[in-house]
């Protein structure tokens, strides 16, 4: 079994503390157990909280290209839609001043 990174460890304890009220290092193999006691005495509160701003971060900045991958369908949409419209009208125009020739010939 591969031996989990650092922001693995971190990541399976806070969701063992958080989500389980569980005390993960009492399920844990000796190596293991080592790996995430060193790990705490490493790493401070601020470390912790860069972590969590950044993946905040990372949520927001994915939501945000959602949000952007959407509104660039939306806008190719509302082109499509106003380029057939314009084109209509320019053709219901070009058919009605073709009309009134065609009028105006007969009138004659």
């Amino acid at each position: 079994m591969k031996p989990y990174s650092d922001g693995e460890r971190l990541v399976i304890k806070k969701l063992c503390s958080e989500l389980y009220q569980v005390n993960l290092e009492d399920f844990l193999p000796k190596d293991e157990k080592k790996a995430f006691l060193e790990l705490e005495n490493k790493i401070t509160h601020e470390d912790l909280q860069l972590m969590l701003t950044d993946q905040e971060k990372t949520k927001k900045l994915q939501k945000s290209q959602k949000q952007i991958a959407k509104m660039n369908k939306d806008l190719k949409y509302i082109k499509e839609i106003w380029d057939l419209r314009t084109n209509t009208a320019y053709h219901l125009a070009f058919h009605d001043e073709l009309f009134n020739v065609r009028l105006k010939k007969v009138m004659t």
